[in-house]
């Protein structure tokens, strides 16, 4: 996905230029594809985040589902 994202980020950011340099950056079309280039870099930073966020919810849920008290009595106990 992450792959895809790139490549899409890239033809829409050469098409932009594209029309910036022969339409102008005030022409609708340049506009358009200035936006759907933010749409993509936002969804590119979203999957990032979401990559990235994994391990810690992880370890959150892993923290908020485990009873502290009843590991340290065990390892309290076997010292």
């Amino acid at each position: 996905m992450v792959n895809l994202l790139l490549k899409q980020m890239e033809q829409a950011r050469e098409m932009m230029i594209r029309s910036g340099v022969e339409k102008g950056l005030q022409n609708a079309n340049t506009i358009r594809l200035s936006r759907q280039l933010d749409q993509l870099i936002n969804t590119y930073y979203e999957e990032q985040l979401l990559t990235e966020s994994v391990p810690l919810k992880c370890i959150k849920s892993l923290s908020e589902n485990t009873n502290l008290a009843s590991i340290e009595s065990n390892v309290g106990g076997h010292t």
